[in-house]
């Protein structure tokens, strides 16, 4: 504990050396600041081939609902201070979603998606800070189509950390960082996607109540078009941290982009109930192709492994997207996404394995 206490403290240290260097060259900056405003509003159309998975003779569903309601605003404080916040509602309206619209007297709640300072100045100072919320530096998530990998699901990290970086310019735009948050925040989205065993711990153990989970982060681009990752996520658990490896790269060629992605678990807690560690992994490759300026066509393929030695009804097998994306006026586009997703099923049940999804989205941005 009083090691990782000197990490948080030592940061600190490194933060203010760099605040040092830019705050003296800032004091000509505008009085008021540069505001952006910005914002999206898509609605989608889905149709499920299966209602009940656990009835083979189900039929279809299809739902109608606004999928995303988006305002941002970003004020550029001074030459090296950057303030932003984005309200974000998701699902509006979509039937079963209890969070934002469960019946008449649960309206739809917007809610604060990001709110961030970041101190940097590239020219002048090649460390930086981020503070607040947001999705934390671990994982991309990479997605030409309308739906999101079971990836962002299971490991995106979206909540409040400090973060310290360093970018210089002209060096393979290199990106190295160390981000603090509170929590246990990885560990409770894998145990909560309903694909797997979730978490069982000890009798008596608490989640913890300190700032001691933190991401070790390095993107670069070192040679043209290729950007690759790799990150280092290390939270506390119960019988020991629960450590998560992230790699991903982007390439793009002539008119075409290939993303492929890969978490794997290097350290987990033991599931009380089984005394088994379960060491989940799941990757992602995606191929995207730009037709023409309006039309671009993408194809995705994931898989998630929760490690479990037999099969259990529901948990996540592999999905295969296809899907197309057409700007039909500026800052217009038309989705089409077209899902095949399987499920694993127990010996000799009746659970429908696999279900056919199409979606359809119209997004506007601004």
């Amino acid at each position: 504990m009083l090691k990782r206490n000197w990490m948080v403290i030592g940061t600190a240290v490194f933060m203010a050396v760099c605040l040092v260097s830019v705050i003296p060259q800032v004091s000509g900056a505008e009085d008021s600041p540069n505001l952006t405003i910005s914002g999206a509003v898509e609605m989608d159309y889905q149709y499920v081939d299966h209602r009940d998975r656990t009835a083979t003779d189900s039929d279809s569903t299809s739902d109608l609902f606004v999928s995303t309601v988006e305002f941002g605003f970003e004020a550029q404080v001074n030459e090296s201070t950057t303030a932003t916040i984005i309200v974000l509602a998701e699902d509006v309206d979509k039937s079963g979603n209890a969070e934002n619209n469960d019946d008449a007297s649960d309206p739809d709640s917007p809610f604060i998606d990001e709110a961030t300072v970041t101190i940097f100045n590239q020219e002048k100072c090649p460390f930086y800070a981020v503070a607040g919320k947001r999705g934390q530096p671990f994982g991309n998530f990479f997605t030409h189509t309308i739906s999101d990998p079971v990836t962002k699901g299971a490991y995106e990290i979206a909540t409040t950390g400090l973060s310290i970086g360093y970018a210089p310019a002209d060096l393979y735009d290199l990106d190295v960082s160390l981000t603090f948050y509170k929590g246990e925040k990885l560990m409770d989205q894998v145990g909560g996607i309903g694909s797997g065993p979730g978490r069982n711990n000890s009798v008596g153990y608490a989640a913890t109540d300190d700032v001691n989970s933190y991401i070790l982060s390095v993107s670069a681009q070192p040679i043209e078009n290729l950007a690759v990752g790799l990150a280092f996520d290390s939270e506390p658990g119960d019988d020991s941290r629960n450590d998560t490896v992230n790699l991903s790269a982007e390439f793009a060629i002539a008119d075409f982009t290939v993303d492929a992605e890969f978490f794997t678990t290097s350290k987990r807690e033991k599931f009380v109930a089984d005394d088994k560690t379960y060491k989940d992994n799941a990757w992602v490759l995606g191929v995207a192709y730009q037709v023409n300026d309006a039309l671009e066509v993408a194809i995705r393929y994931e898989t998630f492994d929760n490690d479990r030695d037999t099969d259990v009804n529901g948990d996540f097998d592999n999905t295969i997207a296809l899907g197309g994306n057409y700007e039909i006026l500026p800052n217009v586009t038309a989705m089409a996404e077209y899902r095949i997703l399987k499920e694993k099923t127990a010996s000799g049940g009746t659970y429908q394995g696999t279900v056919n999804e199409f979606n359809l989205r119209l997004a506007v941005g601004f």
